[in-house]
């Protein structure tokens, strides 16, 4: 290490003029630093856009294949005796649905005998045997030490029955046992004997029984009050029996597919209006995005526009463009989306349509290849390829930079170390210089 002399003879500022020395050599460092931090912006805006563009092939994920375009809607005015939901599948038309009976369990209760104090000893051993739709008997055996909650909570541990102690009245015999099944329906239904002991007995206060109800005339019946099935694609929820027939109408849900069309209009605007934030150019003040001037980019969203303004021919579809179907592509690059223009289409012939967007001739699978394929592949994408370019750039700097800063380091300690010695020096002159002249004095 070398100890600074900093003018004690000279009077020079030392380490003043080292700072400067190495202040004019660093511009080099810094402008290697400036250039680095644009590079790492550049890969970084490029992360961006490749999430955004990744994001239009997932929205062409939604309706890419025929099946897609299934969607329906329900509706039934007024209902009250269900609750009814549609798959995308669902089969189209009107049902006229009458519920009959909904589906229960069993509910059985105790005869409240001796039931007095819930936590009271019964006194006698004895046990039951609980029985479970077409299962075996289940043995619950009980000592006289069990109290009533006990006795409870072992009945509760039998799969498929619940049970639990209630307070009926305010007598002091005022408590029951209820023992239920789990699950609706007769394959479900339960029954609990007493073999032996004095507990309780217990009585059918519920008897299980089927769902029954009539569709467009059909009688159906179900083991719960969920009901699926019945009408392709459509599950009901039944909640109220006895009441008037009520009518179902399962209708196509051209709306939800003109959704999945916007899905992608938005994707495709979200990635051009983020291009267009970071490649701008202002000629006025010439300041410029971290994408202006950037080609893989550029081409990229070019690749993109073109796959909206091309012509294509299909097999089976009269539809030559997706301009006929209401798109269209503003200055900015961005889209512009008439749903009214794709319904009129969809409406006269949903089969033309259909085809015209699936096909692997159409818009759709070429925007999807290109995006997948060509642009953000993980081995061999454009906008993949570039980033990597851009680590190895940013790589590169980051061994010039500390290259550089190790030769600055050596550079200011080289100085140092010569000032040091032109110090010393000075400083032997000097002495040598005072004892010359005492010698001459003494003459």
């Amino acid at each position: 290490m070398t100890t600074a002399v900093d003018g004690v003879v000279s009077g020079i500022d030392t380490t003043g003029l080292i700072n400067a020395v190495i202040e004019a050599e660093s511009a080099n460092l810094r402008a290697m630093q400036v250039q680095r931090a644009e590079v790492i912006q550049r890969r970084d805006r490029i992360s961006t856009l490749t999430s955004r563009i990744k994001e239009i092939s997932t929205a062409v994920d939604s309706i890419n294949e025929t099946s897609d375009f299934e969607s329906a809607t329900i509706t039934s005015p007024d209902a009250l005796a269900f609750e009814a939901t549609a798959s995308a599948s669902a089969k189209t038309g009107s049902y006229t649905i009458e519920v009959a009976s909904l589906a229960r369990q069993t509910v059985l209760a105790s005869n409240g005998s001796g039931i007095t104090i819930p936590s009271k000893a019964i006194g006698t051993s004895g046990s039951y045997n609980v029985t479970v739709g077409s299962g075996k008997p289940i043995s619950v055996a009980y000592a006289s030490t069990d109290s009533f909650e006990s006795l409870a909570t072992k009945l509760d541990s039998v799969d498929g029955v619940s049970a639990y102690l209630i307070q009926t009245s305010d007598s002091p015999a005022g408590y029951e046992i209820v023992v239920q099944g789990e699950s609706e329906g007769t394959a479900n239904a339960v029954t609990v004997t007493r073999v032996s002991g004095t507990a309780p007995t217990f009585i059918e206060t519920q008897a299980a029984q089927n769902a029954s109800l009539r569709v467009n005339g059909l009688t159906v019946t179900s083991s719960t009050n969920t009901v699926n099935g019945i009408i392709p694609g459509v599950n009901l929820d039944l909640s109220v029996e006895g009441g008037p027939a009520e009518v179902l109408t399962v209708g196509q849900d051209n709306e939800a597919i003109y959704d999945k069309v916007q899905a992608i209009v938005d994707a495709v605007n979200d990635a051009r209006s983020y291009y267009n934030a970071q490649a701008f150019f202002d000629v006025d003040s010439g300041s410029r995005g971290p994408l202006s001037g950037e080609t893989t980019t550029r081409r990229a969203m070019d690749r993109l526009g073109f796959i909206f303004a091309n012509s294509y021919t299909v097999t089976g579809s009269t539809t030559r463009g997706l301009a006929e179907l209401g798109f269209k592509t503003a200055r900015d690059g961005t889209l512009e989306f008439d749903r009214s223009k794709l319904d009129e289409a969809y409406t006269a012939n949903p089969s033309n349509i259909v085809t015209f967007l699936t096909s692997d001739d159409g818009p759709l699978k070429a925007l999807k290849t290109e995006v997948d394929d060509v642009l953000v592949d993980s081995v061999n994408g454009s906008l993949t390829t570039k980033q990597e370019s851009l680590n190895d750039s940013i790589e590169g700097y980051d061994k010039r930079i500390s290259d550089f800063q190790a030769y600055l380091d050596s550079y200011s300690s080289r100085l140092r170390a010569q000032f040091n010695d032109l110090e010393v020096t000075m400083g032997r002159l000097q002495s040598a210089s005072s004892q010359l002249l005492s010698m001459v004095g003494t003459q």
